[in-house]
Protein backbone atom coordinates (compact mmCIF):
# COMPACT_ATOMS: atom_id res chain seq x y z
CA UNK A 1 0.00 0.00 0.00
CA UNK A 2 1.09 3.47 -0.78
CA UNK A 3 1.14 6.31 1.68
CA UNK A 4 -1.42 8.14 -0.49
CA UNK A 5 -4.03 5.44 0.20
CA UNK A 6 -4.45 6.62 3.78
CA UNK A 7 -6.45 9.82 4.02
CA UNK A 8 -7.19 10.68 7.63
CA UNK A 9 -8.62 14.16 7.20
CA UNK A 10 -6.21 15.69 9.69
CA UNK A 11 -7.71 19.18 9.42
CA UNK A 12 -11.14 17.89 10.42
CA UNK A 13 -9.73 15.94 13.38
CA UNK A 14 -7.62 18.92 14.39
CA UNK A 15 -10.71 21.15 14.59
CA UNK A 16 -12.49 18.52 16.70
CA UNK A 17 -9.45 18.33 19.00
CA UNK A 18 -9.17 22.13 19.22
CA UNK A 19 -12.79 22.54 20.34
CA UNK A 20 -12.21 20.14 23.26
CA UNK A 21 -9.37 22.22 24.74
CA UNK A 22 -9.67 24.77 27.53
CA UNK A 23 -9.07 28.46 26.91
CA UNK A 24 -5.40 28.38 27.88
CA UNK A 25 -4.75 25.11 26.06
CA UNK A 26 -6.24 26.60 22.89
CA UNK A 27 -3.96 29.62 23.24
CA UNK A 28 -0.87 27.51 23.73
CA UNK A 29 -1.78 25.10 20.92
CA UNK A 30 -2.29 28.01 18.52
CA UNK A 31 1.03 29.49 19.64
CA UNK A 32 2.80 26.17 19.04
CA UNK A 33 1.31 25.81 15.56
CA UNK A 34 2.30 29.40 14.77
CA UNK A 35 5.86 28.70 15.87
CA UNK A 36 5.92 25.62 13.62
CA UNK A 37 4.61 27.61 10.64
CA UNK A 38 7.40 30.18 10.76
CA UNK A 39 7.46 33.87 9.91
CA UNK A 40 3.79 34.36 8.95
CA UNK A 41 2.60 31.66 11.34
CA UNK A 42 0.69 33.94 13.69
CA UNK A 43 -1.49 35.49 11.00
CA UNK A 44 -2.01 32.15 9.24
CA UNK A 45 -3.10 30.40 12.43
CA UNK A 46 -5.33 33.31 13.41
CA UNK A 47 -7.15 33.04 10.11
CA UNK A 48 -7.30 29.25 10.16
CA UNK A 49 -8.52 28.89 13.75
CA UNK A 50 -10.62 32.07 13.81
CA UNK A 51 -8.97 33.66 16.84
CA UNK A 52 -7.28 37.01 17.41
CA UNK A 53 -3.59 37.52 16.63
CA UNK A 54 -2.88 38.75 20.17
CA UNK A 55 -4.29 35.52 21.58
CA UNK A 56 -1.78 33.52 19.57
CA UNK A 57 1.05 35.83 20.56
CA UNK A 58 0.10 35.40 24.20
CA UNK A 59 0.12 31.62 23.74
CA UNK A 60 3.58 31.81 22.17
CA UNK A 61 4.84 33.88 25.11
CA UNK A 62 3.41 31.39 27.58
CA UNK A 63 5.19 28.57 25.76
CA UNK A 64 8.48 30.43 25.61
CA UNK A 65 8.32 31.35 29.31
CA UNK A 66 7.16 27.79 30.16
CA UNK A 67 4.45 29.07 32.49
CA UNK A 68 2.42 26.38 34.22
CA UNK A 69 -1.21 27.25 34.92
CA UNK A 70 -2.50 26.78 38.48
CA UNK A 71 -4.50 23.62 39.03
CA UNK A 72 -8.25 23.85 38.29
CA UNK A 73 -8.00 27.45 37.08
CA UNK A 74 -8.43 28.56 33.49
CA UNK A 75 -8.13 32.29 34.11
CA UNK A 76 -6.01 34.30 36.48
CA UNK A 77 -7.61 36.09 39.40
CA UNK A 78 -9.54 39.16 38.25
CA UNK A 79 -9.77 38.10 34.60
CA UNK A 80 -12.99 37.24 32.85
CA UNK A 81 -16.43 38.72 32.85
CA UNK A 82 -17.36 40.99 35.73
CA UNK A 83 -20.29 40.03 37.93
CA UNK A 84 -23.57 41.69 37.11
CA UNK A 85 -25.51 43.76 39.58
CA UNK A 86 -29.27 43.81 39.59
CA UNK A 87 -30.94 47.16 40.17
CA UNK A 88 -34.41 46.50 41.53
CA UNK A 89 -35.95 49.89 40.79
CA UNK A 90 -34.27 50.66 37.47
CA UNK A 91 -37.47 51.70 35.68
CA UNK A 92 -38.42 54.15 38.43
CA UNK A 93 -34.92 55.64 38.43
CA UNK A 94 -35.00 56.05 34.65
CA UNK A 95 -38.41 57.73 34.73
CA UNK A 96 -37.22 60.09 37.49
CA UNK A 97 -34.26 61.20 35.33
CA UNK A 98 -36.43 61.65 32.25
CA UNK A 99 -39.49 63.17 33.96
CA UNK A 100 -38.89 66.69 32.61
CA UNK A 101 -38.31 65.43 29.05
CA UNK A 102 -41.15 62.93 28.85
CA UNK A 103 -44.39 63.44 26.97
CA UNK A 104 -47.32 61.12 26.74
CA UNK A 105 -50.97 60.55 26.14
CA UNK A 106 -53.07 62.34 28.82
CA UNK A 107 -55.81 59.74 28.41
CA UNK A 108 -53.46 56.78 28.89
CA UNK A 109 -50.91 57.31 31.64
CA UNK A 110 -48.85 54.24 30.76
CA UNK A 111 -48.08 55.48 27.20
CA UNK A 112 -44.95 57.62 27.21
CA UNK A 113 -42.55 58.90 24.58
Amino acid sequence: MKKVDFEYGIAEHEKFFYVQLSEQQKRMYAGLKAMEAGYYGVSEEAERLGIHINTIRRGKNELLKKTVPPANKVRQKGEGRKKTTIISNLVEMLLFVLCEYTAGNPMKTNVLW
